[in-house]
């Protein structure tokens, strides 16, 4: 699945200045188009096992309804459907469509559901990458509006308005997706873990009694490299940036983080990363807050409660929200 508005970043989980113990247990799957890494601690390895191997499966299941790339999906019938007639879809799609257009809203567009066509448009699912003509961007352009999707909670039905029209959740999906893998492992009698889905992470509890799991930030410009890490527990964190799908022409950089705008990659951050009380709602902020630069990405993140972020500028300024000052580890260096 692609992560339209959101680069699949790479995360460094790291234990809290210790060794793991003997009862972390650790499983890594290829799921949604990408690493899917889920981390239990504090239980036997029988129970741990049957518990990741439940979380898997829910993912597994979410990518067969929310993917682009099946016909027979939520998303596929809604994109074949556009312009035609209304489409009844699961209580997930609908619950996943719904925090879309809201972020939609408050973030002015800056995140949209609907970029589809851009997205299939810059192809950077593709090897052979390219700059597409001025306007064959403006053509798809005019087909991404999250207002002419409508969404019935109540019918559980979604309405592309105009043909052409395509929904890519790839900058939420994987979010929605960390969520409930962590609600199945609760189910199961976990209290500490996390759920790793590319950039975006799930903590579950602490990692241990007064120890919270550590998460690393990836330097948007060192490979390999740390910005700063955080230490969290039972909250989400996501990250957006330019350095992981990208081709460089004439001397310019071409990201697949589209801005619905201009129809181009989005060109005022490096990187962004939201800390959140969800990871459906870390994951689409990060995408909005990396499009809108640091100014306006921060006072979007800060209009919702307990939401945090850092943002790394174009120019590799680093800004970050007042709550988290002071908390960014090893951020100064």
């Amino acid at each position: 699945m692609r992560k339209a508005g959101v680069v699949l970043v790479i995360v460094f989980l790291m234990a809290a200045g210790c060794r793991e113990s003997s009862d972390v247990h650790r499983r890594t799957q290829y799921l949604m188009g990408t690493v899917v890494t889920i981390t239990v601690a504090g239980l036997a390895e029988e129970d741990a096992s049957r518990a990741m191997s439940a979380a898997f499966e829910e993912i597994r299941r979410l990518e067969g309804v929310l993917t682009f790339f099946s016909e027979e999906s939520d998303l596929g019938r809604i994109n074949a459907a556009a312009g035609a007639r209304e489409v009844l879809v699961s209580a997930e799609t609908i619950e996943v469509l719904a925090e879309a257009l809201r972020i939609s809203d408050r973030s002015g567009g800056a995140f949209d559901a609907t970029i589809g066509p851009l997205v299939s448009l810059w192809g950077f699912e593709v090897k052979d990458r390219f700059v597409p003509p001025k306007e064959e961007i403006e053509r798809a352009r005019t087909l991404v509006n999250w207002r002419n999707m409508s969404v019935d909670p109540n019918l559980r039905t979604v309405r592309l308005e105009r043909k052409g029209m395509k929904v890519d959740l790839g900058g939420i999906a994987k979010g929605y997706a960390a969520d409930r893998a962590a609600e199945t492992l609760r189910k199961h009698g976990v209290s500490s873990a996390m759920v790793a889905v590319a950039g975006d992470i799930r903590a579950v509890g602490e990692k241990a009694p007064g120890v919270a799991w550590h998460v690393g930030i990836q330097h948007p410009r060192e490979p390999g490299a740390v910005l700063g890490s955080l230490r969290i527990a039972d909250r989400s964190v996501s990250t957006s940036g330019d350095y992981e799908r990208y081709f460089i022409k004439d001397g310019i950089r071409y990201h697949h983080i589209l801005n619905p705008a201009t129809g181009r990659p989005a060109a005022a951050s490096r990187s962004a990363t939201v800390l959140a009380p969800t990871t459906i709602l870390s994951d689409a902020l990060s995408t909005a807050a990396f499009v809108l630069g640091p100014e306006k990405g921060i006072g979007l993140v800060q209009s919702f409660p307990g939401v945090e972020a850092v943002i790394v500028d174009r120019e590799g300024r680093v800004h970050v929200t007042p709550g988290l000052a002071g908390k960014v580890e090893g951020l100064a260096s």
